[in-house]
């Protein structure tokens, strides 16, 4: 009889590194993409319509991947993610290594942006593999220190960049990616386990492909999540508008880059205790109620961004993170895990990043520059509120009672 205890701490220090590796190549790639492009020469409107367009195809792109795994039964999980991965491997270098050309950059950028944005939730479908065989990786620890190796990785490469180039970012992504997919590779079949699960869990090993549904088919048949994910989609605008714009917000009190980098600091250090203790958490809170606490918080952390009349409030706000974005991502991933069937369950973790990064994100990005072009900060903010408060509405309205059964 396999020791499922020591199975799941091992398969969580692996996954624990997964996630670390992950976030930081992320990071590197990602959040200095304005920098790097600028470093070559594009505009700030060009840049804008390179994010924008990577983030759009990937909001498609990432069901389409995830209906590809789900409907063939002998396409691996582990497989799609490691040729993900050695897409952008062979993307960086090629950025890294050949001669400039403004179109090619920026094309290349934007399939960069598509595969870049579609790892995390194929990533987090590889922990929910195992745990629906029993084997309970700590999922929640695993995305903390996802989080704070994001979070250091921002802040070196933010230094290297100031010190030398912003070219740098390339040898270092396709050296972070290499070691991710290195260690992707020493995830061995959930298959593997299941002999040892109890027989319903067996079905989760291995789902029936004659159950896969096409996209449309599954916004019909889990109606109640597909309105959900529209009040993913606003709560998301709220949040990104505060992390995309924070150096307008933090400049609009009175602050600087530092106070900025402080601020964005105080935030991530903030999901890791809240992500380390979701296990403790989810025994005593169901995901639905979880979910319906982190809309209420990313409703009022928009709210006190927005009337912060000085630096040190919009400190404050951050500490709000514990409760909107540092919860909801567990939950979120949970709450998907328990209601959508066995053989469409990769579709919806891909749907939900599509909806919350992507979706959110492209929708914040592009409204609040427009907004802050034609009127203010304020004005942005107040934007955001409006949406966390129609997502707030939304997800209570539309999040199951319980997850124990599938949403039909």
């Amino acid at each position: 009889m396999m020791d499922f205890k020591s199975t799941a701490t091992k398969l969580t220090v692996k996954y624990l590194f997964l996630q670390a590796f992950l976030w930081m190549s992320f990071g590197t790639i990602w959040s200095f993409a304005t920098t790097y492009l600028l470093y070559k020469g594009f505009q700030n409107t060009q840049v804008g319509i390179i994010l924008s367009i990577g983030s759009i195809i990937s909001i498609g792109f990432q069901p389409f991947i995830a209906s590809f795994i789900d409907k063939f039964e002998n396409l691996k999980l582990k497989s799609a993610i490691l040729a993900l991965i050695i897409i952008l491997f062979i993307l960086a270098l090629a950025l890294w290594l050949i001669p400039y050309n403004f179109y090619i950059t920026g094309f290349i950028y934007i399939l960069i942006g598509v595969f870049i944005l579609s790892l995390p939730p194929l990533i987090y479908s590889i922990a929910l593999e195992y745990i629906n065989l029993g084997i309970n990786i700590n999922f929640g620890l695993a995305r903390g220190i996802g989080s704070i190796s994001f979070a250091f990785m921002v802040y070196v490469i933010g230094i290297a960049t100031s010190n030398f180039s912003p070219t740098i970012i390339l040898p270092v992504f396709a050296g972070l990616t290499a070691i991710t997919g290195i260690i992707v590779c020493t995830f061995e079949s959930p298959l593997k386990y299941s002999d040892s699960a109890s027989d319903k869990k067996k079905k989760s090993a291995k789902a029936d492909p004659k159950n896969n549904q096409r996209i449309f088919s599954f916004f019909i048949t889990y109606k109640r999540f597909s309105m959900l994910l529209i009040g993913f989609i606003l709560l998301f605008i709220s949040h990104s508008l505060i992390n995309t714009y924070h150096i307008n917000i933090i400049s609009n009190v009175g602050g600087n880059d530092a106070d900025m980098g402080l601020s964005i600091a105080i935030a991530a250090a903030l999901e890791l205790p809240v992500m380390v203790a979701f296990s403790f958490i989810v025994s005593r809170i169901n995901c639905s109620n979880l979910l319906k606490i982190s809309a209420f918080f990313f409703m009022i952390k928009i709210v006190v961004t927005c009337f912060a009349p000085n630096v040190g409030m919009i400190y404050l706000s951050q500490l709000f993170q514990l409760g909107s974005y540092a919860l909801f991502v567990p939950a979120s991933v949970y709450y998907v895990n328990d209601i959508i069937d066995e053989s469409n369950k990769v579709k919806g973790q891909a749907l939900l990043g599509a909806a919350t990064m992507g979706a959110g994100g492209t929708l914040a990005n592009f409204i609040g520059g427009r907004i802050l072009d034609s009127y203010n900060v304020t004005a942005m903010l107040v934007f955001g509120i409006i949406s966390a408060v129609i997502g707030f509405g939304i997800t209570l309205f539309f999040t199951d009672k319980t997850v124990d059964k599938e949403e039909k």
